[in-house]
């Protein structure tokens, strides 16, 4: 399968630790994460419902407190969010 630059580069990082981002990586494949940020310090991924396209929740996995500040403005929805380190 052919995916975009910012696809490759969030399942770039993703899978450096496949068990810890499983929630992740299966929603990017099923179509169901819209993929807000992807660079080498972390990935933001806004997570769909099937049916409806309703938000649920976001996903984040970062290497840095700094990067996760960063990604707080791109989270407009009041949903959960499901950070993957400290």
């Amino acid at each position: 399968m052919i995916y975009s630059d910012t696809t490759s580069r969030a399942l770039t990082y993703l899978l450096k630790q496949p068990g810890l981002h499983i929630d992740m990586t299966e929603a990017i494949y099923r179509g169901l994460g819209e993929i807000l940020y992807a660079e080498r310090d972390g990935v933001l991924v806004l997570i769909r419902a099937q049916t409806t396209g309703t938000p649920l929740l976001y996903q984040q996995s970062v290497t840095s407190a700094e990067c996760g500040e960063k990604l707080i403005p791109l989270m407009k929805e009041s949903i959960p969010i499901v950070a993957h380190q400290e």
